[in-house]
Order: structure tokens, then sequence, then C-alpha cells
């Protein structure tokens, strides 16, 4: 039987790693505009506390993001509030599929997933059926016609 702390604790988890996958399903709207009067027109979101990511729409600032972090009651610091980084748009993507990347390992951490995990095939279900869903196993040239 199992003890209910620890079920209870197990539900959570599983509950905050299903919000943070609705969280992530689509992109989320900007938390705040700046109109073209602003000194900085364009689009700023706030995703966490003392994370600040923009987009500036004037001809010298388009292919980039800016991203702004600081935040006082964090244990490390990382620059002054208003201390922007510019990061090139397919930068700006690296670091975010990363995040996400490293999110969902934290999440398989929480609910006991072991480094060797990685590398266990799943087990077929069914006679025939590809493991996953339809893992590629390898990819081979077509021959020519």
């Amino acid at each position: 039987m199992t003890d209910v702390p620890v079920a209870l604790d197990l539900l959570r988890r599983q509950v905050a790693a299903l919000l943070s996958q609705i969280d992530t399903a689509t992109l989320p709207g900007p938390d705040k505009l700046h109109g073209r009067r602003a000194d900085y027109p364009g689009r700023e979101w706030r995703p966490a506390k003392g994370w600040q990511m923009r987009t500036v729409e004037t001809a010298d600032d388009l292919p980039f993001v800016f991203l702004d972090h600081a935040c006082d009651d964090l244990s490390y610091g990382w620059g002054c509030p208003g201390d922007w980084e510019a990061l090139r748009i397919e930068d700006a993507r690296r670091i975010g599929l990363a995040l996400l990347a490293a999110a969902a390992r934290a999440e398989e951490l929480l609910e006991g997933a072991t480094w060797l995990d990685a590398f266990r095939r799943p087990e077929r279900d069914e006679v025939g059926a590809e493991p996953g869903g339809g893992e590629v196993r390898s990819l081979t040239p077509r021959s020519p016609r």
C-alpha cells in the first residue's frame, strides 16, 4: 500500500508537469505593448518573475530579441535591472528550446527517472508495432527510379 503523503507528492508533481506543458503548448501573447511613441516600440513578455523579453520595432533592432533578467530575491546575480542583452533570433530560439529540454529533464528527474532510462527501448505492445509510435531507426536513401 502506498503512503498517502508520498502519493499526494507524486500527484502534485504530475499536475505541475502537466500544467507546465499546457503553458508551453502555444506561443504566449505579449504582456505589454509599447506604441510607436515609446522609446523602444514593440512587444514585451514577462514569463516569470525577474525575466523580460522584448522585440523592438525600429530598423536597427529588427534582427534581435532583447533579454533582461535581474531579480533581487534570487540567490544569484545576473546583471542589474535594465541591462538588456541583445540576442540574434536564432540564438534566442536555441536558448528557448534548451530551456524547454532542461525543464522536461528536471520533471523526469522529479518523477524518479534514472540516467539509464534515456537509453532503454520501449517494449512492443503488439506484434509488429513500432516502439514509441513509429520510431525511426535508420535513414536509407531511396533507390533511383
